[in-house]
């Protein structure tokens, strides 16, 4: 990839514009935290206690910036290999803000193998 020029110039951009025959982080974050939202929906109007998740990071980034308390910006996020986060929701928090707490950071692979 480094010898192709269109990718060289979306990561001398900031990786914010959109990617080669892409789309652009905006519209990224914005497809992610859309999925992401309606599946907590689902979650909640079933009253389920548990929600797991699997994504990349890059989605998992879009989802804390965008839904987190305490709020981080996505570059500042570096998902953990073979890790994640827990989120905890409040009804009452998500009704009011569309917020979820932050309680950690999860790692699910052998000791010594990431995270």
């Amino acid at each position: 990839m480094a010898q192709d020029a269109a990718y060289r110039a979306w990561v001398d951009g900031g990786c914010t514009g959109p990617c080669p025959n892409g789309e652009s982080l905006a519209q990224f974050c914005d497809r992610s935290c859309r999925a992401f939202a309606a599946l907590a929906e689902r979650a909640a109007s079933e009253g389920r206690e548990t929600l797991v998740i699997v994504a990349h990071g890059g989605t998992q980034r879009a989802v804390l910036e965008h839904f987190c308390e305490p709020p981080f910006a996505y570059f500042d996020l570096r998902p953990p290999f073979g890790g994640g986060w827990a989120l905890q929701y409040d009804a009452r928090l998500w009704a009011r803000e569309r917020r979820l707490r932050l309680l950690g950071e999860l790692c699910f692979v052998k000791e010594g193998a990431a995270c």
